[in-house]
């Protein structure tokens, strides 16, 4: 189920790309479809960060040493997310899980079921790559992916005090749950919670956590699936 998602999210944005490129910008088909692939991957931001030309035409964009170093570090990223969602989505494709009852207790769980807003799979794809190498090159590993359900219903949660991600269900609901947790991630440690239970953390700051994160979700091109 992640293969597909991964391979989906990286398909969109590649199509976003290549629709600016051929329409926007003139290239040609072929032109337009290997651009919007690199651009997709980050492929192209490190290209464009160590000779300063475009990937495809070979234009030269007269970028400042400073914008080509940015798109380095972009592109690297970029490319980090990408290998990342995919290399999950093999594992799991290929291999599987033994199915495993959760038995964590506690109230940061993702309840609700989100999904991709119509017209937004780019801006959603982008976003959750950015969230996967942020999470990473923190803490070192990925979300893990049970095939079992959660006995409360969650699709997803995280710990407080290890930042252990669990998806529950195989993931078969899509990417929203990963990128709910993954945000919950980034708020946590922005307030300095990481390491603390949600006992310690105390319901009140874990409800408008709840209700920051509907917001996160909604600009980044995701929705509360009907």
């Amino acid at each position: 189920m992640l293969f597909a998602v991964g391979v989906g999210l990286l398909a969109a944005s590649t199509a976003y790309s290549a629709y600016d490129r051929y329409f926007n910008q003139g290239q040609s088909g072929w032109q337009a479809l290997l651009g919007g692939a690199a651009d997709a991957t980050g492929i192209s931001g490190i290209y464009t960060g160590i000779t300063g030309r475009d990937l495809v035409t070979q234009h030269h964009l007269s970028l400042t040493p400073a914008q080509q170093r940015q798109m380095l570090t972009e592109g690297s990223i970029q490319v980090v997310g990408s290998a990342l969602v995919l290399y999950g989505g093999v594992r799991s494709f290929l291999r599987g899980r033994v199915p495993v009852a959760p038995t964590r207790g506690g109230k940061l769980f993702g309840l609700r079921e989100w999904e991709v807003a119509p017209g937004q799979q780019a801006k959603a794809a982008k976003t959750l790559q950015q969230l996967e190498a942020d999470y990473f090159k923190a803490t070192g590993r990925r979300p893990v992916v049970l095939d079992a359900d959660h006995p409360q219903g969650a699709l997803g949660y995280i710990d407080p005090k290890t930042g252990h991600i669990e998806l529950y269900s195989g993931e078969r609901f899509g990417s929203a749950a990963r990128a709910e947790e993954l945000f919950h991630y980034q708020q946590l440690k922005a307030r300095g919670l990481l390491g603390k239970t949600e006992a310690e953390i105390g319901p009140k700051v874990i409800q408008e956590m709840e209700q920051e994160v509907e917001q996160l979700l909604r600009n980044a091109g995701f929705q509360p699936k009907r």
